[in-house]
């Protein structure tokens, strides 16, 4: 999505949700709030980049990646916004001939990229680890603060 005209200089995180209430997933979507709801969606996608570099991310980087994560979601997000709730529904035939409805909503989230980078470097800034992380670690930790932005 980020690479649409209309979502340029600006992350998007999408919350989504599906089952086969299709009231229930109302609900959902009329309580949804961007203040409430954005720090589980940056966290996620914080600790995915981190992940992705590493099958055991606690060794890669020590203490750092559990606290980098938590710092993240203990955080307001006060300049994100939900766009509109996209809905979908599908009919799935199962093996057996019966016919059910799944409903899927979607709400995209969005952060001005300048605002997230700069409040994502001070939290990697500020975290702090009880034991020393070693030297591999202590490197791994510089390389992901030096370039956590690309492909993010």
């Amino acid at each position: 999505m980020e690479q649409l005209p209309e979502f340029t200089g600006l992350y998007v995180f999408v919350a989504a949700n599906e089952g086969g209430n299709a009231e229930i997933l109302n609900l959902w979507a009329s309580e949804f709030s961007a203040a409430r709801d954005t720090p589980r969606l940056v966290a996620s996608r914080v600790e995915e980049r981190m992940t992705g570099r590493t099958l055991y991310p606690d060794d890669e980087y020590g203490e750092f990646f559990e606290r980098f994560a938590k710092a993240v979601s203990d955080s307001p997000f006060g300049e994100a916004s939900a766009g509109q709730v996209y809905r979908t529904q599908r009919r799935i035939t199962e093996e057996d001939g019966a016919v059910r409805e799944r409903h899927y909503f979607f709400i995209p989230v969005t952060i001005p990229k300048p605002l997230l980078q700069e409040k994502l470097s001070d939290i990697m800034k500020r975290i702090t680890t009880r034991v020393k992380p070693a030297r591999e670690q202590a490197a791994a930790v510089n390389r992901l603060k030096a370039d956590f932005f690309d492909g993010f």
